[in-house]
C-alpha cells in the first residue's frame, strides 16, 4: 500500500477504528465454524451471534453516518431541478464503490466456488439485491444479506429526500432530518407489526430482511445531521453520549446473550433490541469521530487499523465465500490445531482481501473518480 493512502489527511482514524472493529467481529464470529473442537456449542453460538450481530450493526450505522454527510451536502441550497443530476452522480459513485466487488464474488460463487466447494446454484434475485427484500434470503452468498440492506438504502433514501424537498417545501437542512427520522419511524413500526406474528424467526425472518432493517442505516444518517448542524452540542457532550450509547450496547449484549441461551422469539428481541443497538452505536460514533488521528507513539498499530479498514469490504466478501470453505474442505487443514487453524483463517482472509483490494477494488475506485467526479462532496463532515 502506498504510504499516502495510509496517511491520507482526509481519513479519520476513529472511523477507521470502528470499521476495523466491525470486520474483526464478523471474522471472529464466522471463525467459530472452525472451532467445533475447541468451543462448546453454546459458547460457539454466543461468539457467532455476538460478533456477527454487533459487527454488522456497526457497519450499518457507520454507512448511514458517512452517506448522510454526503446527502446533507447534496441537498443543501439545491434547487429541485438541479437535484437529479447530483443524485445520479451520487448513485454512480456508490455503485462504482460497491457493485464490482459484489458481482465479482457472485460470479465466483456460481462458477469456481460452486465447482470447488459445492456452493449453491445461481439465484437470479441476487442480481438486483432482491434475495432478502421482504423475505428470508437464499443459501447463495448468505453474507450478502447485509449488502442488500445498504444497497436498498442508497437507492431509496435519495428518492424520499427529493419528495420531501420538492413537495413539502423543506429546505436542504430540514430535508435530510425529516427523511432520516421518517425512515427510523416507518421501518421500526413495520418491524413491530411483523413481530406480532409468533412464527416469524428473529434471524432469517427479521434481522436479515431488508424492509425491516433500513432504520439501522438511517440512525447513522440522523447522527450525521446532528454532527453537521448541532456540532457544538454533539462535540461538547460526546463523552456523555458515549456513556449512554455504551449503556444501550451493553443492554443489547445481554439481550443477545439471553437469546442464545434461551430464545430469540420474544417480541422485544424482534423489535427493541435492534433499536437499542442502532441508537447505542450511533451515540458512540461522535466519541470515535473525535479521534481524528491515531496514536503517534504506535504508528504500526495506526497503520494496521487503517489497512484493515481499507480492506474491510473485500474481507467481508472473501472470508465467507472463499477462505472458510477452503479451510473446511482442504485436506491439509483437517488435522491442524484449532488455534493454528483460526490464525491461518485470519491471515488468509486479510491477505487475500489485500490482493483483491489492490488489484481489483482500488483500480475501480480510481476509475470512478475519473468517470464520476466527486464534485463538492466533502470527505469529512
Amino acid at each position: 500500500m502506498q504510504q499516502d493512502e495510509l496517511n491520507n489527511r482526509h481519513r479519520n482514524f476513529g472511523l477507521d477504528l470502528v470499521r476495523a472493529v466491525a470486520i474483526v467481529l464478523v471474522l471472529l464470529s464466522h471463525g467459530t465454524l472452525l472451532m467445533a473442537d475447541l468451543l462448546s456449542e453454546t459458547n460457539r453460538r454466543l461468539v457467532l451471534y455476538l460478533g456477527g450481530y454487533f459487527g454488522v450493526e456497526l457497519f450499518f450505522v457507520l454507512s448511514g453516518f458517512l452517506i448522510g454527510g454526503l446527502l446533507i451536502t447534496l441537498f443543501s441550497d439545491a434547487e429541485s431541478k438541479a437535484l437529479w443530476p447530483k443524485i445520479c452522480n451520487f448513485w454512480r459513485r456508490r455503485w462504482f464503490r460497491t457493485l464490482p466487488n459484489y458481482y465479482l464474488f457472485l460470479l465466483l460463487n456460481v462458477t469456481l466456488f460452486h465447482y470447488w466447494f459445492g456452493t449453491a446454484e445461481m439465484d437470479w434475485r441476487h442480481l438486483l439485491f432482491l434475495q432478502n427484500l421482504a423475505w428470508p434470503g437464499s443459501s447463495l452468498m448468505p453474507e450478502s444479506w447485509s449488502l442488500a440492506v445498504e444497497e436498498w438504502f442508497y437507492l431509496t433514501i435519495p428518492m424520499l429526500l427529493v419528495g420531501v424537498h420538492t413537495f413539502c417545501g423543506a429546505n436542504g437542512r430540514r430535508t435530510v432530518l425529516y427523511g432520516m427520522c421518517g425512515y427510523i419511524v416507518l421501518f421500526t413500526l413495520l418491524r413491530g407489526w411483523v413481530a406480532f406474528e409468533p412464527s416469524v424467526q428473529w434471524d432469517e425472518g427479521i434481522r436479515k430482511v431488508v424492509i425491516l432493517r433500513l432504520d439501522a442505516v438511517a440512525w447513522g444518517g440522523l447522527l450525521a445531521w446532528l454532527m453537521r448542524f448541532k456540532s457544538d452540542f454533539m462535540t461538547k457532550n460526546r463523552h456523555a453520549h458515549a456513556f449512554m450509547g455504551a449503556v444501550l450496547v451493553v443492554i443489547s449484549v445481554f439481550w443477545v446473550h439471553s437469546g442464545v441461551t434461551d430464545t430469540f422469539d420474544t417480541y422485544w428481541h424482534k423489535t427493541l433490541l435492534f433499536t437499542f443497538t442502532s441508537a447505542g452505536v450511533a451515540m458512540l460514533i461522535p466519541w470515535f469521530y473525535s479521534m481524528d488521528r491515531g496514536p503517534r507513539q504506535w504508528p504500526l498499530v495506526t497503520q494496521s487499523i487503517t489497512r484493515i479498514s481499507l480492506y474491510s469490504y473485500s474481507i467481508y466478501l472473501v472470508h465467507f465465500s472463499f477462505v472458510l470453505p477452503l479451510l473446511q474442505t482442504w485436506p491439509i487443514t483437517r488435522n491442524l490445531p484449532p488455534l493454528l487453524l483460526l490464525t491461518l483463517y485470519l491471515v488468509l482472509s486479510i491477505g487475500v482481501a489485500a490482493l483483491v483490494y489492490h488489484f481489483f477494488e482500488k483500480p475501480i475506485i480510481d476509475m470512478r473518480d475519473k468517470v464520476s467526479p466527486r464534485g463538492h462532496y466533502p470527505r469529512r463532515l
